[in-house]
């Protein structure tokens, strides 16, 4: 094992075909490192969405830096070079190369992670779920303060000199030493997926719109609302549909989603993972949280999906959405928020901004190795990255300028229909242009 460089760049292959190997053979494993690139150790005990695991490839596959990524041997589902299991002996090897070593999700994780450090490591500690709390009139509330302190333990990161990131932006509310390191997605791919099984025809006359949700937390997410108010709409003769998008694996769900008009996340948790695959599509997202979409416009200047909070709101959003003009105008802004904030290559660069930031020796190092081996046009919002036969609204013309931003709240970004007059009938077919 000691001719095994696991920091090298190998290609795919297996973490066990290197361990057989013999360490007497005349061609021992001896991977590419690039001069100056840094050695980030990953770990999580467990990985829900593989967003952990999502961040680890942004690394490796967006820049010159190398990224090992481990995992409790008895959940590790990962077999591949750079890939390994907590407590191993090349786990162990790795942690005394690494000179960052990255910590998510949980404690267990930290534990086995940082352990004894050298004083010369860099720990990074980066969260990405949420805290729910349930009042005694039945409200909801997600990442209130104390909650959440309950959850980072801050104090303790901070004693041991951690880096603290956040993944959702409502962790920012709790300290203004969180810096905000957002869900990785990889963009490019779930648009290729869009391109091949979106649909071929304009909701409307031809066939009713589709809306897909993936009901994983139904209380939290208002499923059985959103279920409601699209029985209603069809009650009154709106051309809808509801796509649930549950127990299936996820490259089966993501082709499922491909094929939907429209996504809803979640009321009460905001911008999620499965919005986020669907905004990377180009897909129009509903979601709620009315503090996330508040940090949304103060942060950006807009909120990048169609709020709803409630039943009326999100009918209100459903039937909006129907105007042609409206679903375009809304399908743009989520796909250019994605791509901006949340692609591999954006991902990467932020998190070895904020490594830069945090030691100066860091920071040379990144200097000397450079931050992107990505080709430049993937960080054009994927304007150049649309497939050739795209069916969704990147092919309608782009406004000469963005939309003015709207005053809040975001969902005026969509027309909100008096429930007292008559529901807008669909559009024909010819209302879409070439917008589908």
């Amino acid at each position: 094992m000691s001719d095994i460089n696991w920091w090298g760049r190998p290609g795919r292959i297996f973490r066990a075909e290197l361990l057989a190997r013999d360490p007497d053979s005349p061609q021992p494993f001896i991977g590419h490192e690039t001069p100056g690139a840094l050695r980030i150790l990953q770990g999580t005990s467990y990985d829900p969405g593989s967003a952990a695991y999502r961040f680890h490839s942004a690394i490796n596959e967006t820049t010159p830096h190398a990224s090992i990524f481990a995992r409790l041997g008895d959940t590790n589902p990962y077999t591949h070079f750079r890939q390994m299991d907590c407590g191993s002996p090349e786990y162990e090897a790795a942690g005394a190369e690494a000179d960052v070593i990255h910590c998510h999700m949980d404690y267990l994780a930290r534990d086995l992670l940082w352990g004894p450090t050298r004083d010369d490591v860099v720990l990074v500690r980066h969260y990405h779920g949420s805290a729910a709390t349930v009042a005694p009139d039945g409200s909801i509330t997600v990442n209130a303060p104390d909650a959440l302190a309950r959850l980072m333990q801050l104090e303790q990161d901070r004693a041991l000199g951690a880096v603290i990131c956040g993944a959702r932006l409502d962790h920012l509310l709790l300290a203004p030493d969180v810096h905000w390191l957002p869900m990785t997605q990889p963009v490019h791919r779930y648009a290729a997926l869009r391109a091949q099984h979106g649909p071929r025809h304009p909701f409307g006359t031809r066939r009713p719109m589709r809306v897909g949700h993936s009901p994983t937390e139904p209380k939290l997410k208002g499923s059985a609302v959103l279920e409601h108010v699209i029985g209603e709409l069809r009650a009154a003769g709106v051309p809808i549909e509801f796509v649930r998008i549950e127990k299936l694996p996820h490259g089966e769900a993501l082709a499922v989603k491909a094929t939907c008009d429209v996504v809803f996340d979640s009321f009460f948790l905001g911008l999620q993972g499965s919005g986020l695959e669907a905004g990377a599509m180009g897909i129009p997202v509903i979601a709620g949280d009315t503090r996330v979409a508040r940090l949304h416009v103060e942060r950006f200047g807009e909120c990048p999906y169609v709020f709803a909070d409630d039943a009326e709101e999100l009918e209100n959003a459903l039937v909006g959405l129907m105007d042609a003009e409206a679903y375009a105008l809304a399908a743009a802004r989520i796909r250019r928020f994605v791509w901006r904030h949340h692609s591999y290559e954006a991902v990467a660069r932020k998190y070895l901004t904020i490594l830069a930031g945090a030691a100066p020796a860091l920071a040379r190092r990144i200097a000397l190795a450079g931050e992107t081996t990505a080709d430049p046009a993937h960080f054009d919002e994927g304007i150049n990255e649309r497939p050739r036969e795209w069916p969704g609204v990147d092919r309608a013309p782009k406004p000469a300028a963005d939309p003015p931003k709207s005053a809040w709240p975001p969902s005026m970004t969509v027309p909100v229909f008096d429930k007292d007059k008559p529901k807008p009938k669909p559009p024909a077919d010819d209302a879409w242009g070439d917008a589908r």
